[in-house]
Order: structure tokens, then C-alpha cells, then sequence
């Protein structure tokens, strides 16, 4: 169906984010020497707040990106079928107790997490997906982790053209009929290239 298609989409494009790493050796060399120890995503997840409930939680991998949807707006386009401007958040969290301060001892490593929100937005904003418009970035900012991590959501607007409910409700609509063949009533000779004899 169409949300599990779209969270598939984005996090399949989320987990592959090293190859567009790599491609950039050959475009800019400088940028892709930069981004070489950005660190992969270790686990995609719907959001629920995970980040504000970490004792409690079955524990993930970090960095992480956790997907969130929400309707800003819908028009209707016809019988049972809508265009949703579809706001998609990014939750990226990353457990860490690195310093981003300068001469902190693993400043480096801090560092790699604003690179890693950068390639996300790389990734994102301009796509085009299978099952929604091209992708904008609509806002970034600094959410709170409640605990030593980094927690940032990264949102992004696009448009679903939503038929899923005309297509659910033509399926349920045919199960219940029954299809009865009957005879078309004719007294004319037929030809070889009149229509069915039969009426379905």
C-alpha cells in the first residue's frame, strides 16, 4: 500500500547513502574526502519517541533515522481519490559523547554528524520518488534527546496522490456481487463479426 510503499522507498535510499558518497569521488574529490568518515545509518525506524524513552526502549543501533508522516493539507481529485501535501520528518539521533568545541579530543567525530544531516538533505531534497512528488526541505532544528545524544529532526514537504481508498472500496465492492451469465436475447441470424452472444 502506499505509506509502507514510501517508507520502504526512503529508507531504502537512506541505507544506501555510501554509494552516493562514493560517486562523488569522481565530481568533487575535496567533498567526498570530507564525507568519507560520515558514519552509516545503523537502524530506520517509524517514530514514536524513541529517543525520549531510552531506558525503557528496546535499545537501537546509533546513528539512527526514525520517519514520521504528517497530512498539512488534502484536496479532493475525484471519487475517493486525493492529493495529500505530505510532510515527511527525519529523526536523526545519534548516542554520542563526542565535543563539537574546538581542540575537543574527538571533535572530528562530532563534526561527522552535521555531515551526516547534510548528506541526508543531499539524499532528499530534489528526489523524486515512485509514489510522491519531488522532495523540499521545509525545516531543520534541534529537538531534545532527553538524555547524551544528539537529536535533530530534518523536515521535508512533498505531494502522494492517495487512490488507495477508490482502490480498496472497487475490491470490496466486487466481492460481494455475484455474476450471473445469461443468454442476449436475439431473433436476428448472427454474423462473424457481430459481438458475444452473452452478457456478462
Amino acid at each position: 500500500m502506499i505509506w509502507s510503499d514510501i517508507y520502504k522507498e526512503l529508507s531504502a535510499r537512506i541505507l544506501n547513502m555510501r554509494q552516493m558518497i562514493d560517486s562523488l569521488d569522481e565530481l568533487s574529490p575535496e567533498l567526498a574526502e570530507e564525507l568519507e568518515t560520515v558514519p552509516e545509518i545503523r537502524y530506520i525506524d517509524l517514530w514514536h519517541e524513541q529517543a525520549e524513552y531510552l531506558a525503557e526502549e528496546l535499545p537501537f543501533p546509533t546513528p539512527a533515522v526514525f520517519i514520521a508522516f504528517n497530512t498539512l493539507e488534502t484536496a479532493d481529485i475525484g471519487a475517493l481519490a486525493q492529493d495529500i501535501l505530505l510532510q515527511v520528518d527525519l529523526y536523526i539521533f545519534w548516542e554520542t559523547f563526542t565535543d563539537t568545541y574546538d581542540g575537543a579530543i574527538m571533535q572530528t567525530e562530532a563534526l561527522d554528524y552535521l555531515n551526516l544531516m547534510t548528506v541526508l538533505n543531499v539524499l532528499l531534497h530534489g528526489y523524486t520518488g515512485n509514489k510522491f512528488s519531488t522532495m523540499r526541505k521545509t525545516g531543520f532544528q534541534r529537538m531534545d534527546s532527553g538524555g547524551a545524544g544528539n537529536l535533530y529532526r530534518a523536515s521535508f514537504e512533498c505531494t502522494v496522490r492517495d487512490y488507495s481508498a477508490q482502490e480498496l472500496a472497487v475490491i470490496t465492492d466486487m466481492l460481494n456481487k455475484d455474476i450471473v451469465i445469461s443468454p442476449k436475447e436475439t431473433t436476428l441470424e448472427r454474423s462473424g463479426d457481430e459481438g458475444n452472444l452473452y452478457d456478462i
